[in-house]
């Protein structure tokens, strides 16, 4: 078969089937439980979405739904209703600069990605980056500082932060519990008339705790529309079965790709799984390595959604039900199965095959007694005289063979490089991993450092401290480990000016500043000695200020920029600019 073994590494499968905890309808039923009509859009543009909420993210499901502002930065941003600012928040990473707004109905509306706030805002914001000498700042206004009308301007909308292009991201949140829900649930219309797109069906087979095999089978479309599996309708299954399905949807206006709402899965009259995209909270997001065939994103940038669920899985979009217990299939037998995916305006895309269960041999939950045979329910060790780890309870989904070996140190590594199971394996939850130092090794141990490594080459930087002999650090992946040392300071480049130039027509002082490994930890810039404000756009690599912000007099303007990574190397640049 197929991309034998390539999948889910667990022992005990427990294949549940799902009842629907999210909307039996899109339409009635959504009404009665969230406000209908209450907000309005936040822009004054057709809602046309680059993401849906849910969607399948890396490491996340997206929280909100991500508006698209016609390729472009600068469109007003509107109160959705009536309310008070709540929270600000300005970041190099993430949303970016994203404000809150809280509303009488119990609800939070999230803008994100922005480009600036409105000028009030805008003014208490920079006075606090002046005031903590910082331009990443989290501010709590109180709830009669900044009070809005439903439709009035509160930011212009950006792409600042994580943001891949110019759009909103734009969330709505129950105000007491934090938890996210689909903004369309409350009414928000988007014009989609296109079902949901089928792509591929993973077949999983599993003998007991063993992944026998895992093996795509490709969806076609007919000219009615209606999908099916390419070659043989009837799949043969010798062992207990599983399946995953790759699918996006694509709305009106729009060629991107976006997730869906909601799939559902029968084994013959019986539902034996459902997912969908109402709610969830921040704390169950990163359950979508659970969710998701983790090994086959990692290894081939294909994602499934997995039809069953992990015994680690605690992701709130499911319910569970009693368990499908499909090792009692009668040999010989024809099973049909179907597949229906919608998206929230209701288009459906239904899938039908059949499965005929011919067993080889019974499936057996055997009990591994292996050290390396880690246990999601429970605290899992691994030591040796080089290194150690201990992995928490809930870090693993599932049962995982974690191997472990190591080999000779690369040329930029100051320890054995460890292989600590597989990066096709996800991690939940945070572990503590600690790796012995080179005994010849007598420079700074502050600038020591855990690496993780892809073909003997240093790709991430995993920090860590020196203590007692070893390097200790955390982190939230397997794969390949070394102690590395950073005391090489960031790099400083200008733009677009060089020393002695004359700044007086540009628009935008602007930086390059990088960092090899350890990463930009903290940025000052300086005009006469005094700390001036430069944002910084980290994905871009750069720092920059509007001249007619900095409010500079004529004359020479001694410019100071300061740049310090985690490991604490600082680098500092001069430059004498004429005004």
């Amino acid at each position: 078969m197929g991309e034998m073994n390539r999948g889910i590494n667990f022992s005990i499968l427990k294949i549940w089937a799902i009842t629907a905890f999210c909307l039996l309808t899109f339409t009635g039923f959504s009404q009665n439980k969230y406000p209908q009509n209450y907000f309005r859009s936040p822009l004054n543009v057709p809602l046309v979405l680059s993401g849906t909420f849910g969607e399948l993210r890396s490491n996340h499901f997206h929280s909100g739904i991500d508006i698209k502002t016609q390729q472009k930065t600068g469109l007003p941003v509107l109160a959705v209703a009536d309310g008070y600012v709540s929270r600000i928040k300005v970041s190099p990473y993430g949303f970016g600069k994203a404000i809150y707004v809280t509303h009488p109905n119990g609800y939070t509306s999230v803008y994100a990605h922005l480009q600036k706030f409105a000028p009030q805002i805008q003014a208490f914001v920079r006075k606090a980056q002046y005031q903590q000498q910082s331009f990443a700042v989290e501010l709590f206004p109180s709830s009669s500082q900044f009070k809005l009308l439903q439709g009035g301007v509160l930011a212009f909308s950006g792409n600042t932060g994580g943001s891949g292009g110019p759009h909103l991201h734009f969330e709505i949140r129950d105000s007491k519990t934090e938890k996210v829900i689909n903004p369309l649930h409350f009414g928000f219309k988007v014009k989609d008339t296109r079902r949901p797109n089928l792509f591929n069906l993973m077949v999983y087979q599993f003998n007991g705790e063993e992944l026998v095999s895992s093996e795509p089978k490709k969806i076609l479309t007919n000219s009615t529309g209606k999908s099916y599996l390419a070659g043989n309708e009837v799949l043969d299954i010798n062992y207990q079965p599983a399946f995953g399905i790759q699918t996006t949807d694509k709305q009106d206006g729009a060629s991107n790709n976006n997730g869906v709402y909601s799939i559902d899965m029968w084994m013959g009259e019986e539902k034996v799984y459902r997912f969908c995209t109402e709610t969830f909270a921040f704390g169950e997001t990163r359950y979508i390595n659970s969710h998701i065939d983790f090994a086959q994103k990692n290894c081939c940038r294909k994602v499934y959604n997995k039809m069953f669920l992990e015994p680690g899985n605690q992701y709130s979009g499911y319910a569970q039900t009693p368990q499908m217990n499909l090792p009692k299939l009668i040999a010989d037998s024809i099973y049909n199965v179907k597949i229906e995916v919608k998206d929230f305006a209701g288009n459906t895309n239904v899938l039908g095959f059949k499965i005929k269960y011919h067993p080889l041999q019974s499936e057996v939950d055997e009990s591994y007694s292996t050290p390396n045979y880690f246990r999601y329910s429970q605290s899992n060790f691994l030591k040796n005289e080089n290194l150690y780890l201990n992995l928490p309870q809930g870090a693993l989904y599932a049962n995982a063979y974690v191997e472990y070996n190591h080999s000779e140190p690369c040329q930029n590594c100051l320890s054995l490089i460890h292989h600590v199971g597989s990066s096709e394996i996800p991690v939940h939850r945070y572990y503590n991993l600690k790796i012995k130092l080179n005994a010849n090794y007598t420079g700074d141990k502050s600038k020591l450092a855990i690496a993780s490594l892809k073909n003997g080459r240093i790709i991430d930087y995993e920090g860590g401290v020196w203590k007692n002999g070893f390097v200790e650090a955390r982190t939230r992946q397997f794969g390949d480990f070394a102690i590395a040392v950073d005391t090489t300071a960031p790099r400083i480049r200008p733009i677009n000016f060089k020393e002695g130039s004359s700044i007086g027509s540009l628009g935008r002082i602007k930086i390059k500043v990088t960092d090899d490994f350890s990463g930009i930890k903290k940025i000052d810039t300086y005009i006469n000695n005094q700390w001036v404000l430069f944002e910084y756009d980290a994905k871009n690599n750069l720092i920059f200020a509007w001249l007619k912000d900095l409010e500079l007099e004529a004359g020479v303007q001694n410019l100071k920029v300061v740049v310090q990574d985690d490991k604490k190397n600082v680098q500092t640049k001069t430059y004498h600019l004429k005004l």
